[in-house]
């Protein structure tokens, strides 16, 4: 994932609210990518970015943590996924996704990227089972 460099990241506050909050699983991607493009940064750096790009209750939940238990990028941003991830078991992420219908006014783009979120989150719930469209099963 490229991230142009005036764009920045937003904040992430915890569970989405509105329109125009971030998606977590969307966020934490978005960020491990970000990191990852910049492999000279040490680990508190890392640490220091992510905590730079929260608020609220993400802040919170991740200051009050040991410091043992938030020493990392990666540990960090595991935290913030089982908080505020998708809370959805496999099964009922999967039937989300076999029941999604195109909505009336969804052009078929919107719905087909709809379908591949939901896949996508299917597949990180069982990478085992799953994989990349264009896999079989």
């Amino acid at each position: 994932m490229y991230v142009h460099r005036d764009r920045g990241i937003d904040k992430l506050r915890g569970h989405p609210h509105s329109e125009k909050d971030p998606d977590v699983g969307d966020w934490i991607d978005e960020v491990r990518s970000y990191l990852e493009s910049r492999a000279h940064l040490s680990e508190d750096q890392k640490v220091d970015f992510i905590m730079e790009h929260l608020s609220g209750q993400a802040w919170q939940e991740i200051k009050y943590k040991e410091p043992f238990e938030r020493n990392t990028a990666n540990k960090v941003l595991d935290i913030l996924e089982d908080v505020f991830g998708e809370p959805g078991l496999l099964p009922a992420l999967q039937e989300k996704f076999y029941k999604r219908s195109q909505m009336e006014n969804e052009g078929m783009l919107e719905y087909a990227l709809g379908l591949l979120a939901l896949y996508d989150k299917v597949c990180k719930k069982d990478p085992d089972n799953f994989s990349v469209v264009g896999t079989t099963f």
